[in-house]
């Protein structure tokens, strides 16, 4: 009982660890608009992890990083995240749709 409740805590951390350094990159693409390649790199590891809990927390992230990500590097994370949840075992399309939904309305990428 004890070693449930013990890799629950684990994964429990890993979650709030993830989504505090998605919260901390798109903070700082917020302050630095150029380093946003380097972020946009690391969502796409995330959306192409073979674990669903990783892809849906870089998903959820993304509206927002597309939206702070400078020129081009919208329009590649876009692509990327495209084909990468098109590719992904994780159902994620409802997420992503809404995801193009905001860009589209928010953002002159398009």
């Amino acid at each position: 009982s004890s070693g449930i409740n013990a890799e629950y805590g684990m994964e429990r951390d890993h979650i709030e660890y993830r989504t505090l350094a998605h919260k901390l990159a798109i903070r700082h693409v917020r302050h630095r608009p150029s380093d946003s390649g380097v972020v946009v790199g690391y969502v796409v590891e995330a959306l192409q992890s073979p674990y669903e809990d990783v892809v849906r927390s870089a998903v959820v992230e993304m509206p927002e990083l597309v939206l702070l990500a400078t020129g081009a590097e919208g329009v590649r994370l876009m692509k990327v995240a495209y084909k990468a949840v098109c590719a992904s075992r994780v159902d994620v399309v409802p997420e992503f749709m809404t995801i193009i939904k905001t860009v589209i309305t928010s953002s002159d990428l398009f």
